[in-house]
């Protein structure tokens, strides 16, 4: 994995689903769901947004690989999406 794909995931050239498949079976799957997140933002798909994000921090061990993105989705987002994603627990970075 390098930096590149988190331009390739902002640019939303990517389908989400194809990305998330892609971490479907890894041990870094927060990070995979994290750039899918990202993909979806990019889209305009709020709900997949939320519904990534959710599922990355839902385990507390290993949510971390998922913050580099939370962290971008964060700034990105507007106000309404932002405090959907406070609803779920999605950190704030």
């Amino acid at each position: 994995m390098t930096s590149n794909i988190f331009d390739l995931a902002r640019s939303g050239t990517v389908d989400p689903e194809v990305i998330e498949e892609r971490g479907r079976d890894s041990a870094t799957r927060p990070t995979w769901l994290g750039l899918a997140a990202q993909a979806a933002l990019a889209r305009g798909d709020r709900f997949a947004v939320i519904r990534y994000l959710r599922e990355a921090v839902q385990n507390d061990d290993d949510a971390f690989l998922a913050w580099a993105s939370i962290s971008e989705v964060r700034h990105d987002a507007d106000d309404v999406l932002n405090e959907e994603l406070d609803r779920v627990g999605v950190p704030r970075m």
